[in-house]
């Protein structure tokens, strides 16, 4: 899942306790467009693609 404020976290399906989690924007140092963070995470195969934006990471 991903929030409007950038916090990405992978759930466990059965009861959605956290397996890990981490800011997009603070790791990446990317800021927040006035309408906030509206995209959805991509995985595709072992990959998790998303745009937290800052430099580099397009």
């Amino acid at each position: 899942m991903l929030t409007e404020n950038g916090d990405l976290a992978c759930l466990r399906e059965h009861d959605g306790s956290l397996v890990w989690g981490k800011n997009i924007l603070k790791e990446f140092g990317g800021s927040n467009p006035r309408w906030l963070i509206s995209e959805s995470p991509l995985i595709d195969g072992n990959k998790l693609i998303v745009s937290p934006g800052g430099s580099g990471a397009g």
